[in-house]
């Protein structure tokens, strides 16, 4: 019989694991988008670039409303689900509810892009990048049986295809002179592919042989109400407020500029993203393990984040050089503020996950409101006189506003499932 200690270790070591696997394959990842995006910021020049990233910001967007929370609420059921069965109908019902929600998003994005002078001369571009919303769906659907069966593993491998497709794609658009509408198409084109591979390694867990119930739909969707509003609040102000704000008010340069320096560090934080996903199907199960793996969790990010602003504040001005070349030579600067937001970023992750974990989902949304009200009031008096700079300022300190909030939160609430 398994003791408590020997079932610790053992949760440890598959978060371990996991999180080891997915940043092996995020850093060939992110080798291979590196050159990716360094091939596109110099073919496509300042403003083409500025273009492509306020394009992708604004379908990553409707990603995130079309998800609804229902990948995070979905690991978390299944994680708790007791026989292969109820997991299996589980992912049915998950399946289910997040087509739906994204066809609705695919028809809000297209009457927002027909309808919005914004998207005028970008229309088809735009139209063409709408039908990844649609593909993101499906593929975050295979996401959630590996992150839910501790087989993150398989995801990377899908990753590093995916980044693979997405270059030679991309390189043999710009090649052939068909530019932004180009690269969206790639973009389009290496996604599609990924999903028809996701089916194929998902289908031999022989997880997705169930069938969705009404009453694991209508939960699902309740239970991410809450979460799903939170994810839009941080979609919202991690990549739609400020480039909105800088396009309408300095134009595709400063949009391109701060699109550079905002990449490399969204990168920089994707860590503490895979680290929070491995965490997040075992404190789930809210057992007598969880307060221990939710402080090793804490020192993991804590300590990973402090050595990356190091590294990442020296090294800031060489990589932007390397990615964009002299023509992005004011991305460095700027990224140099976001690294200082890093620490906040991966504390975030893990105690925000840690709340949902707990069904606490609400008081993260309280939380996601507050980061999202006061990151709109800063964007909208500052950026109109300091452009990228005060996006990058206002970054870090929504990040430790919410970091504060998280804290208040687990001291008032959560004591008694910590101690």
């Amino acid at each position: 019989m398994k003791t408590k200690k020997t079932v610790a270790k053992s949760h440890f070591k598959k978060i371990i694991y996991n999180t080891f696997a997915q940043t092996f394959s995020r850093a060939i990842v992110l080798l291979i988008s590196l050159l990716t995006t360094s091939v596109l910021t110099r073919k496509l020049g300042v403003d083409g670039w500025g273009n492509y990233v306020f394009l992708t910001s604004f379908i990553l967007l409707l990603v995130s409303v079309s998800d609804w929370g229902t990948q995070i609420i979905g690991v978390r059921e299944i994680s708790q689900a007791k026989s292969k069965l109820i997991k299996s109908q589980i992912i049915a019902s998950v399946f289910r509810l997040r087509f739906f929600l994204a066809l609705v998003c695919f028809v809000v994005g297209a009457l927002a892009i027909l309808g919005l002078p914004v998207f005028n001369s970008l229309l088809l571009p735009s139209l063409v990048g709408l039908l990844v919303v649609l593909l993101l769906s499906f593929d975050t659907n295979f996401e959630i049986v590996f992150q839910a069966l501790l087989r993150m593993d398989l995801k990377g491998i899908l990753d590093i295809g995916y980044s693979l497709l997405l270059l030679g794609f991309s390189l043999f658009a710009l090649l052939s002179g068909w530019g932004l509408l180009g690269v969206i198409g790639s973009w389009f084109a290496a996604r599609l592919v990924i999903v028809f591979a996701g089916w194929a390694l998902a289908s031999r867990l022989e997880i997705l042989t169930g069938k969705s119930k009404k009453e694991y739909v209508f939960k699902i969707f309740k239970e991410s109400l809450p979460t799903g509003a939170l994810l839009l609040m941080f979609t919202a102000y991690d990549r739609g407020v400020d480039t909105f704000f800088l396009k309408y008010f300095w134009g595709e340069a400063e949009v391109g500029y701060y699109g550079l320096s905002y990449k490399i560090y969204g990168n920089l934080v994707i860590p503490a993203y895979f680290l929070a996903n491995s965490l997040l199907p075992i404190l789930s199960k809210k057992d007598s393990q969880f307060s221990g793996l939710f402080k090793k969790g804490l020192v993991l990010a804590g300590l990973g984040s402090i050595l990356l602003v190091l590294t990442a504040y020296f090294f800031a001005p060489l990589v932007v050089g390397l990615l964009g070349g002299n023509q992005f030579a004011a991305s460095g600067p700027l990224l140099r503020i976001l690294v200082f937001s890093i620490p906040f970023a991966y504390l975030n992750h893990i105690l925000g996950y840690s709340l949902i974990a707990l069904g606490r989902q609400v008081t993260s949304l309280k939380i996601g409101a507050l980061g999202l009200v006061w990151n709109l009031a800063l964007n909208f008096i500052y950026i109109p006189q300091f452009a990228a700079t005060a996006a990058g300022w206002i970054t870090i300190s929504t990040e430790g506003v919410i970091f504060i909030a998280y804290l208040l939160a687990f001291w008032l609430g959560s004591k008694n499932k910590l101690s």
